[in-house]
């Protein structure tokens, strides 16, 4: 583990000192303006980081390394593929910020995400079992992760409009939503459904971050109570069903008598 974390802190310090020639003499008076967008914006990065961390560390502690394993091999492939969202935010940012027309390229760019998801459920399904032969188990897992590569590719094009018009609370709020519906998914779902349910909890979180940028910059103020509280009770409920349990159908045999 050492060692990994090694090669990575490395990584990051030769390709940061690279970068770090393009940096000119800061001035700090013209970011006054921008400090409110700034610390939304940084708030933001730290709820989406949290939505690709936090799941695991729960995971780990509810369900156990075995579970953890899958859930991460399956993940990873769908961040593999989930890098054209990220392609894509990037893109369109410094486009849409000097008031460039998009639209075209995000109807292209959304028809490619669900070509990505279909070669994503092939993928799985051939891949996976052939070269990976220990984790076929999670080969649902990838493929409903799949089916999040739509959602995701729309959100971030429409996270790089709020950004371009300097909306970074509206992109916080969405971000925290989704982390909210995610982190509340893995704990539910993934008592009740195992593997396929905390696959499921990532397609809900990439669905509720699309949902939530389109809606949130919609809402009047008493809307935003409105929903405030409406996911709040969500999150309750789903807590509240996730400490229940069914008792799982048991058989034994005694001698010659069959109990259950």
């Amino acid at each position: 583990i050492s060692g990994v974390v090694v090669a990575l802190a490395v990584s990051y310090f030769v390709f940061g000192l690279w970068i770090l020639r393009y940096i000119t003499k800061p001035n700090f008076g013209n970011l006054k303006p921008k400090t409110k967008f700034a610390m939304g914006a940084w708030l933001a990065d730290l709820s989406a980081v949290s939505m690709n961390f936090l799941d695991k560390i729960i995971i780990g502690l509810l369900f156990g390394m075995m579970m953890l394993g899958f859930y991460q091999f399956a993940i990873r492939i769908f961040l593999l593929f989930a890098v054209f969202p990220q392609i894509m935010f990037f893109y369109l940012l410094p486009e849409k910020s000097a008031g460039r027309r998009t639209k075209r390229i995000e109807v292209n760019a959304t028809i490619f995400s669900i070509g990505l998801m279909g070669i994503m459920l092939v993928f799985a399904s051939i891949v996976i079992p052939r070269y990976f032969p220990s984790f076929s188990d999670g080969v649902e897992a990838t493929q409903i992760m799949g089916f999040a590569l739509v959602p995701a590719t729309i959100a971030q094009m429409k996270i790089s409009d709020l950004y371009a018009r300097g909306k970074s609370s509206v992109v916080l709020a969405s971000y925290v939503s989704a982390l909210t519906v995610g982190l509340t998914g893995v704990v539910s779902l993934g008592k009740h459904f195992g593997l396929i349910g905390l696959a499921s909890s990532v397609f809900l979180t990439q669905l509720a971050l699309a949902l939530s940028v389109f809606l949130f910059p919609r809402l009047t103020d008493e809307d935003k109570k409105l929903a405030g509280g409406t996911l709040g009770a969500i999150v309750l409920t789903a807590l509240v069903i996730s400490t229940m349990s069914v008792q799982p159908l048991t058989i034994e045999i005694v001698g010659t008598e069959v109990k259950g």
